[in-house]
C-alpha cells in the first residue's frame, strides 16, 4: 500500500515499482500523514518482507529527533561503527587469546554482575539499536542478544546434557549461584525481556513527546510495536507450540554466551558448579 495516494496492491514488485516510478502519485484527499510519516509507513512495509533490514536513512532521521542535545553527525558515525563491528567483537572490554583450544577471557567485573533476579541493564544498547528493535518482528530474541552483549548480564549458564541451568542470584545482600529448570529460567527471562521492552517504548514516547504533541510525528508504528509485544507475550503464555520455539531460541542465545559466563562464574569462585557443565 502507498500511504500517500492509499494505491493498493498484493503484489511486493508492484508496490516497488510505483514508489520508483518517475511521475510522482498525488497525495490523496483522505491521506493524513505528513511526508515523513509516509516515508517512514512505505519504508517500513517493505522492511518487513525483506527480513526486517531497517533503511538507515529512517533509523538516522528518528535517531537525531532523540538525540537533539547531541552532535548528530558524530553520534551517527559512532554508532554506525559500532554496529559494524559487533559481528567481529565480543565486547570492548574483553581480551580474547586461544591456546591449544582453551579459551581464555580476561573479565573483572566480580561486584558488578547484575543478579537474574533483577533487570538486565540495557544502559550499554544505543539509541540505534533500539530503533532497530522497535521495526524488528523478532524483538524479544534480538533484545536478549543485545543485553548479553554487556559482560555484567552474563548471569545464565545452560547445562548441556539436562533440562537445567545454573543463574546468579542475590538475596539479602547474599550473591549466589542456583539450579534452575529451563522452563522456569524461559519464562522468568520473556517476562524480563516484556518489561524492559516497553520500558524502551515508554523512553521513545517519552523523548518524541514533543514532536508527537505538535504533529510532526504521529506515534502509529511505536503504537504498532507495542502491540506487537503484547501480542507475543500473550501468545507466549498461552499457545504451547510457541512456547516451545522460543523456548529453543532463547536457550540457544544463552548457550552461545556460555564460555563468557562460565569465566565469569570462575571469576567469582563458584568453582563448585563446574563439574556439572
Amino acid at each position: 500500500m502507498c500511504y500517500k495516494c492509499l494505491f493498493k496492491t498484493s503484489k511486493r514488485y508492484n508496490i516497488i515499482k510505483h514508489f520508483n516510478r518517475k511521475r510522482k502519485c498525488v497525495r490523496s484527499t483522505s491521506c493524513s500523514y505528513n511526508d515523513e510519516e509516509i516515508k517512514i509507513l512505505n519504508e517500513k512495509q517493505l522492511e518487513e518482507k525483506f527480513k526486517h533490514k531497517i533503511n538507515n536513512e529512517v533509523m538516522n532521521d528518528l535517531i537525531q529527533k532523540i538525540n537533539v542535545n547531541n552532535d548528530e553527525k558524530e553520534i551517527s558515525e559512532k554508532q554506525n561503527n559500532i554496529y559494524n563491528q559487533t559481528t567481529n567483537n565480543t565486547t570492548n572490554n574483553n581480551t580474547m587469546n586461544i591456546t591449544n583450544n582453551i579459551m581464555n577471557i580476561n573479565i573483572n567485573i566480580s561486584n558488578n554482575l547484575i543478579p537474574f533476579n533483577e533487570d538486565w541493564d540495557l544502559s550499554s544498547i544505543s539509541e540505534k539499536d533500539k530503533i532497530y528493535l522497535i521495526f524488528s518482528k523478532v524483538m524479544y530474541t534480538k533484545l536478549l542478544e543485545l543485553i548479553l552483549k554487556n559482560d555484567i548480564n552474563s548471569n545464565v549458564i545452560i547445562d548441556n546434557d539436562t533440562e537445567q541451568g545454573l543463574v546468579f542470584y542475590k538475596y539479602n545482600e547474599e550473591n549466589k549461584y542456583e539450579h534452575i529448570k529451563l522452563d522456569q529460567l524461559v519464562n522468568e527471562s520473556v517476562s524480563k525481556l516484556h518489561k524492559q521492552l516497553i520500558g524502551i517504548y515508554k523512553s521513545i514516547m517519552d523523548d518524541l513527546s514533543d514532536d508527537i504533541k505538535s504533529n510532526i510525528i504521529k506515534p502509529t508504528f511505536l503504537n504498532e510495536f507495542l502491540k506487537a509485544v503484547e501480542e507475543k507475550y500473550d501468545n507466549f503464555k498461552n499457545k504451547s507450540n510457541i512456547k516451545k520455539n522460543v523456548k529453543e531460541m532463547i536457550v540457544e542465545i544463552y548457550k552461545n554466551n556460555q564460555d563468557k559466563a562460565l569465566m565469569i562464574m570462575k571469576e567469582k569462585g563458584e568453582k563448585k558448579h563446574l563439574i556439572d557443565f
